[in-house]
């Protein structure tokens, strides 16, 4: 890669100190109004490399295109990614731990935050590589900034070496994809290549082109409710309905109990309030006979505690959220060959996994622009344990300008 990889931590860095986490309990469109600092920066920063249309319409997705510079008619190529960050760790203030040179031992973050090579084996692959990590008290947001300042690094190697052939580009950054909301208010109009690939994955060398299925499911409970001094053989109680209905979920279909091709639903919040609680459980499988398996058992469970507590009713609402991306992908098979082929001559090892979750670029596929996933490099989303090695990071840029180069290269004029 030309781009001093000193260039991609700078802008990582600057990335991960804006809070830009999302809010599923949000009724807004973004759920968060501090997602667009990021925006603002992204703009100035893309018109600053030259992409003049580089805007942010007003549900804040920023969109770029940069045109074809090649004598050949060529499909155009799209790269996406999130700019919000999970709400699962709520503090601000990101403050990245740098560790160069980095040789086998395990990384005491804090006292009580430690990356051990045991918990993390793929340290192992990282001597004399730079480490970047949390501070332990916060989430480091590689998800998905780690990915946005890969792109924005292929997009400046673009403009600083115009001798490299390339068709035409489409960039999106989307909000709220977190909680399920990425591709909610996307513009196709701007955003419409004859396929991309979001940014999204982990490890170094993944390709995904297969994703669960997942519906979100909210089971709310009524009942009669009373103050406590007459309480005795009338009230049911809102917490003891909600607790019995949990307990009979079976462990072997949660997600702590769960690997690989296994699907899984969870029970992720209640919302309690003294006549009612709502049950908000989440579903996921590769298979839709499976996920449609575990919708019918979650409320036959519903059923039983309604059985067992009279004057209480339930009701279930079901609610679809992103499907698998992998039949409409598998029928464009160069899509994955030049991703494999990109990764084959970088002489890194492709990893072809299924990914344990979903991102833009399902929905995406959905609305027939194919788009599987590209790693970025990240490891322990999610966690105060996150952490992404730099040189992984500058492979994943020069996995964007192998694809680039492929295609211009193979695509036939017109054509795929």
């Amino acid at each position: 890669m030309k781009i001093q990889k000193n260039t991609l931590l700078k802008r990582f860095i600057r990335y991960v100190r804006i809070d830009t986490q999302s809010d599923p309990f949000s009724e807004t469109v973004p759920s968060t109004l501090k997602q667009k600092d990021l925006w603002r920066v992204l703009v100035d920063e893309l018109q600053g490399l030259w992409v003049e249309n580089a805007h942010m319409d007003e549900h804040g997705y920023v969109y770029a295109h940069i045109p074809s510079n090649s004598s050949k008619k060529l499909p155009s190529l799209g790269f996406c990614s999130h700019m919000d960050t999970s709400p699962d760790v709520s503090w601000a203030n990101v403050t990245p731990q740098i560790i160069e040179n980095y040789q086998w031992w395990d990384i005491s973050i804090t006292e009580s935050v430690v990356l051990t090579v045991k918990e993390n084996p793929e340290l192992l692959k990282m001597t004399w590589k730079t480490i970047i990590s949390t501070d332990g008290t916060t989430l480091l947001w590689s998800d998905d900034k780690a990915w946005i300042a890969e792109i924005m690094t292929f997009i400046e190697f673009i403009y600083s070496y115009p001798e490299t052939k390339h068709p035409d580009i489409s960039i999106c950054f989307t909000p709220d994809e977190e909680i399920w909301r990425g591709t909610d208010h996307i513009d196709l109009k701007k955003f419409s290549p004859t396929y991309a690939y979001t940014v999204d994955g982990w490890s170094k060398g993944k390709f995904e082109s297969v994703n669960f299925n997942a519906d979100k499911l909210s089971i709310t409970f009524t009942w009669k409710a009373m103050h406590t001094w007459y309480a005795k053989d009338k009230l049911i109680n809102a917490v003891k309905v909600a607790s019995d209905f949990v307990t009979l979920f079976p462990e072997e279909k949660s997600p702590e109990h769960t690997s690989h091709h296994q699907g899984f639903f969870h029970p992720g919040h209640i919302n309690w309030k003294p006549w009612s609680a709502t049950v908000k459980c989440i579903l996921r499988s590769f298979q839709m006979k499976e996920l449609d398996e575990f919708a019918t058992m979650i409320t036959s469970y519903a059923q039983k505690v309604v059985d067992d507590h009279p004057w209480a009713t339930y009701e279930a609402i079901r609610e679809k959220q992103y499907r698998n991306m992998a039949q409409i992908v598998s029928l464009n098979t160069w899509l994955t060959e030049i991703a494999l082929m990109a990764l084959h001559n970088l002489w890194i090892e492709p990893i072809q996994d299924r990914i344990r979750w979903g991102t833009d670029g399902a929905k995406l596929t959905e609305l027939w622009i194919p788009c599987p996933n590209l790693f970025a490099g990240g490891h322990n989303f999610h966690s105060v344990k996150e952490w992404i090695c730099l040189e992984d990071m500058e492979d994943a840029v020069s996995c964007l300008e192998e694809i680039n180069r492929l295609r211009c290269d193979h695509a036939r004029e017109g054509g795929k």
